[in-house]
């Protein structure tokens, strides 16, 4: 990632089409100012001598927001703002530079809105956002409900996607009991065969082959051993998991329910011992641990939910060709060797079945050899009829482990002069009931020998249920579109897009990035930072950040990993990609995979709740190739790119490519700047830091070095702050670029010096948090509001006159 900046079409085709932009910016700038036009060309290279400045607004929601207008109504009201060649801004700054974006798109001047009062009133475009800065609240009866509501909304939806792959895995099980109950449950054990098999081989071959390699093929090898490995390892662990499916599709709800009863009911002494230490050993993790056992907790509870539908689904979906013979409470047997092993049926009760418990088997009266089969005809029966079985389709085997004692041709129902001659001997039977005479050595089983799914048996409305979910999902269901997103992008482009028309203020929800800087515009070119979310990625350049910044600009967006395209040609293939989507991606700070900062562990539940505010995006290159005259495949963005958001697999290679936050790799919006070597860059750092780390200014230093060997010098004594108060809300560093040449940044904290106005040190007193309250604080009122921005005006104040002097060397 050190070389990224040498990307050629960085330099070629986005700087250039930046450079004309800024020209012709410039040129507006002067003539609105009634000054000489600077008609120097821009050297089409980074350089200091294009006396580039940037002004950066850093993420930290409606705070950063803000914050950062009181800083530009300082700029604008010195005249300095028209000296601002770049915009970058990322999450909540995002939200202030939509604004001036979208306020100065036509003419010079506009952003004037935000500063000038008419007839004392307050400025016009000032109003307006802080009439909205609640931006995420309703109005209406239901507004308190809106969120809620949606949030359900997109729960349903997620599980809606997901719900086709669950059922199409209770049918895979139904046909596995199938087939394998047609011949024997000791086909099973094959699975563990098969699957250490491949292991057995590498491991026999490795040290043949291994020896012959180089260290790539040998690398290829290790790869092989590892996936062998797992394969082994997850057909063992199958074997356990498909008895136990096996016991639990062999019953309906209710049994289940009371099986699971009766297991709790005789070990409650191990269940209350166990249920104790893992409650103790989960309080104590959270004491010691804190955060870590929650993550661990909330990161299978996703997983486990699944799961448990396809259980619930398995037991009411699935007639099982095996019927265990278990002993029933209460029954009664003929001294052990002459029954039928106790009972017929396991998962179904006597109530079930309306009979008595000694139905179930033969018994002793008075001492006499007298058998009662009293019932044994009706048992048999309720198999038949919880199975869809007819009678007349079946032979009826019974066996010892070394004959076959009786055989008998069932024509309506089974006579009771058949069971008689299952107690003449002393052995234990196994009944089998088949379409042949297949010997099947099962002493826990009965066993149905048909494959019985096509037979019209089977739960069929519930598999054409999964296809017809999967049909509308290909059809309907955009994972763009039922996430937090559209309702998040809607709040924010009422609050922050509006523009003057015909001396009104008008919002501009539709306004597109391509129309922004309009022939007599003289706002900065605004960049608009976002994150490109990599975790499924191999690329080593990737190293552990597993994500790279991604922009959003008026002629182009993208990477240097992804390369860039128009933006034009972008909003052509997806006519939803606008401003007010772009401000949005930049603060998706809520999303499954969230840069550097996300957690793999958590990508599945934070998708199965909805909990997404990324975007996923046309990939450059799949644009570049429109424009080529190449055909766009618009696969639907379903099942597949919400996988990869719960799996944490998304990657460069898929038609469309995932972005959030922008500050999910740098928050300062400073990043973008450096590689276009501004000699001057404004730094306006409203992110939360309440025990002032300098966390974004610290890992923007880092990233400099790393991938653009940048040096950035500055000393933050000043801000840090005694008691609460800093000396200084400012800072002024030097950078140093690879080539030798030396720039400036104003570095503008979110700090506190005593001198504000009052009704702030007011605020302060009743909000000992405050300036650097949670940025999960998004329903700011109109006092908060109004506090941070004149935090922001204050601030910019002081820095004001530095910026001057800086900008006049």
């Amino acid at each position: 990632m050190s070389k990224l900046d040498e990307n050629k079409q960085f330099t070629a085709e986005v700087l250039a089409a930046e450079f004309e932009e800024i020209s012709k910016r410039r040129l507006n700038a002067a003539r609105a100012d009634g000054a000489s036009p600077d008609d120097r060309a821009l050297d089409p290279k980074p350089t200091i001598k294009n006396d580039l400045v940037g002004l950066a607004c850093s993420g930290g929601g409606i705070r950063s927001a803000s914050f950062s207008l009181g800083v530009i109504q300082q700029l604008i009201c010195k005249g300095l703002f028209s000296k601002i060649d770049y915009l970058s801004t990322v999450s909540g700054g995002g939200y202030t530079g939509s604004c001036i974006s979208a306020l100065t798109k036509d003419k010079p001047g506009s952003e004037k809105l935000l500063t000038d009062r008419i007839d004392g009133a307050e400025p016009e475009a000032l109003n307006h956002i802080r009439n909205y800065s609640e931006y995420l609240n309703s109005e209406g009866i239901g507004s308190g409900l809106r969120i809620p509501v949606l949030f359900i909304e997109g729960v349903l939806r997620s599980l809606m996607t997901f719900l086709p792959i669950v059922i199409l895995a209770v049918f895979i099980t139904e046909v596995f009991f199938e087939v394998t109950g047609r011949f024997s449950t000791a086909m099973q054990w094959g699975i563990p065969i098969l699957g250490v098999t491949p292991l057995v081989v590498m491991l026999t071959l490795r040290p043949i082959i291994m020896s012959r390699l180089n260290w790539v093929k040998r690398d290829k090898w290790d790869g092989w051993l590892i996936c062998t490995t797992l394969l082994a390892v997850a057909s063992i662990i199958a074997i356990p998991l498909l008895m136990v499916l096996r016991n639990v599709v062999a019953m309906n709800a209710s049994s289940l329910k009371q099986r699971l009863v009766e297991l709790v009911a005789d070990h409650i002494p191990h269940v209350s011992v166990f249920s104790v230490l893992l409650l103790g050993l989960i309080i104590y993790g959270i004491i010691k641990l804190r955060g870590k056992v929650v993550v661990v907790i909330a990161s299978v509870a996703a997983p486990l939910s699944l799961f448990a539908l396809y259980i619930f689904l398995c037991v009411h979906a699935i007639d099982s060709p095996f019927v265990q013979r278990t002993e029933l409470p209460n029954a009664n047997s003929v001294s052990g060797e002459c029954s039928i092993s106790n009972d017929l049926l396991q998962g179904y009760s006597a109530q079930d079945m309306n009979l008595a418990h000694s139905a179930f088997c033969a018994k002793k009266n008075n001492g006499d050899e007298k058998i009662d089969l009293t019932g044994m005809d009706c048992s048999l029966d309720s198999v038949f009829t919880q199975k869809h079985l007819k009678f007349c389709d079946y032979e009826v085997t019974a066996s010892s482990a070394d004959e076959i004692v009786f055989t008998h041709k069932v024509d309506k129902e089974p006579p009771s002069h058949f069971f008689e001659g299952l107690f003449t001997s002393n052995k234990n039977h196994i009944l089998t009931l088949s379409k042949t005479n297949v010997f099947v050595t099962n002493d826990e089983m009965l066993v149905f020998e048909e494959l019985r799914l096509f037979k019209g048996n089977a739960e069929w409305w519930l598999y054409l249920l999964g296809v017809a979910i999967q049909i509308y999902n290909w059809f309907f269901m955009n994972v763009n579109r039922f996430s937090l997103h559209p309702f998040y992008r809607d709040r924010l482009s009422r609050t922050f897009l509006i523009s003057p028309k015909n001396d009104e203020l008008q919002t501009v929800d539709t306004l597109k990035m391509s129309e922004l800087n309009g022939c007599e515009s003289a706002a900065p070119y605004h960049i608009v930072n976002t994150a490109l979310n990599l975790q499924g990625s191999s690329n080593p350049q990737l190293r552990s950040r597993k994500t790279v910044p991604f922009i959003l600009s008026k002629r182009h967006c993208g990477s240097d990993l992804t390369g860039y395209c128009k933006t034009h040609a972008l909003e052509k293939i997806d006519p939803h990609f606008n401003l007010a989507t772009a401000m949005a991606i930049s603060a998706a700070a809520a999303s499954p995979n969230m840069g550097t900062v996300g957690k793999k562990s958590l990508s599945f539940l934070l998708t199965l709740l909805n909990v997404r505010l990324n975007y996923w995006l046309p990939h450059p290159a799949k644009v570049r190739d429109v424009e080529a005259g190449k055909p766009f495949t618009r696969w639907p963005l379903g099942l597949s790119y919400l996988m990869s958001e719960a799996l944490a697999t998304v990657n460069e290679y898929k038609p469309y490519v995932n972005c959030s936050d922008g500050g999910h790799i740098e928050n300062l919006a400073v990043y973008e700047l450096l590689r276009r070597q501004c000699k001057t860059i404004i730094c306006i750092d409203a992110e939360a830091d309440p025990n002032f780390t300098f966390f974004g200014l610290i890992t923007l230093q880092r990233y400099a070095e790393i991938d653009l060997g940048i040096c950035l010098n500055i000393d933050l004594s000043g801000i840090k702050p005694v008691d609460g108060v800093s000396a200084r809300n400012y800072a002024v560093g030097d950078i140093v670029y690879p080539n030798g040449e030396t720039g400036r940044i104003i570095y503008i904290k979110l700090s506190f010096t005593g001198s504000e106005a009052e009704y702030i040190h007011f605020y302060r007193g009743q909000n000992p948090a405050f300036p650097h309250q949670s940025t999960s604080d998004q329903f700011f009122d109109e006092t908060q509001f109004e506090v941070y921005r004149a935090l922001g005006h204050h601030v910019g104040g002081c820095a004001t006159e530095e910026i001057e002097k800086i900008l006049a060397s």
